[in-house]
């Protein structure tokens, strides 16, 4: 519960740009070696955080490689990192539910990895640096 607190509580002037609003594994396109090629599913489309679409660094990028994501994206704020683990979190719960109702394992799945990369977080935000 203290992590989903202070993760809810990043709070700072935000600023605005278009998002995609609702991305998650089944909205990535990947050519047949993996590598992301497109989105699909641009119903949630608004004009937001432009960190909320960060949603995919822990669902989708290996810890490894977060330093060479950031180094390319550029840094961002300790508030805004919480502000993605939260959303990724609340997200990923949702994920493991709907796949238990509907029967889908590699979602469920999917949601678990996700959870199981935010447990893994410090509570405290690092300042991601490039």
């Amino acid at each position: 519960m203290q992590r989903v607190e202070a993760w809810s509580e990043a709070a700072e002037d935000r600023p605005r740009c278009w998002v995609h609003g609702d991305l998650y594994a089944r909205h990535v396109l990947l050519d047949d070696e993996g590598r992301p090629t497109g989105l699909i599913d641009w119903g949630d489309m608004h004009v937001g955080d432009p960190n909320l679409d960060l949603v995919l660094v822990p669902a989708m990028i290996v810890r490894e490689d977060w330093a060479s994501f950031f180094a390319h994206y550029g840094a961002i704020s300790p508030a805004a990192w919480d502000r993605v683990r939260f959303r990724a979190l609340y997200g990923a719960t949702i994920m493991v539910h709907y796949g238990h109702v509907e029967g889908d394992q590699a979602l469920q799945r999917a949601g678990r990895y996700t959870l199981g990369v935010l447990l893994d977080e410090p509570l405290c935000a690092p300042v991601l640096r490039p």
